[in-house]
């Protein structure tokens, strides 16, 4: 048995690569290997939105069921509104502006003291 590298927090991006099998998310893959993967809630509704928006048949929507069940869902918790504002603040005075769901999944990473894994299109960095 292989001892984890740690916990890993993936952003939608991310995450979305990985599911569909994408080029990008075999690099993903093999990123986090040895990692224990983590979503926020954030991106776990985003991903079920996605299926709804794109209308996933039941076997691609038993594919993203079964990924989510392998990925512990981090919850909200008091006090991460604070930590949310200031993750946005602080990532816009630098010029580097966060999307509302990847500053959620950094709150939610960095609340629960653990890496994020993001993936900014814009920017190509990580907070």
């Amino acid at each position: 048995m292989t001892a984890s590298r740690g916990v890993a927090v993936l952003d939608t991006d991310v995450a979305s690569f990985m599911l569909k099998g994408l080029p990008l998310g075999a690099e993903y893959t093999e990123l986090v290997c040895g990692y224990d993967l983590h979503l926020s809630f954030a991106t776990a509704a985003e991903l079920r939105f996605w299926a709804n928006r794109n209308r996933l048949g039941p076997r691609r929507r038993l594919h993203l069921d079964l990924f989510l069940g392998e990925c512990p869902i981090l919850h909200y918790h008091a006090g991460m509104e604070q930590l949310f504002a200031q993750v946005m603040y602080e990532r816009q005075s630098i010029g580097r502006p966060l999307e509302h769901s990847d500053a959620w999944t950094a709150t939610t990473a960095l609340f629960q003291a653990r890496p994020p894994m993001l993936l900014d299109m814009r920017c190509r960095c990580s907070v």
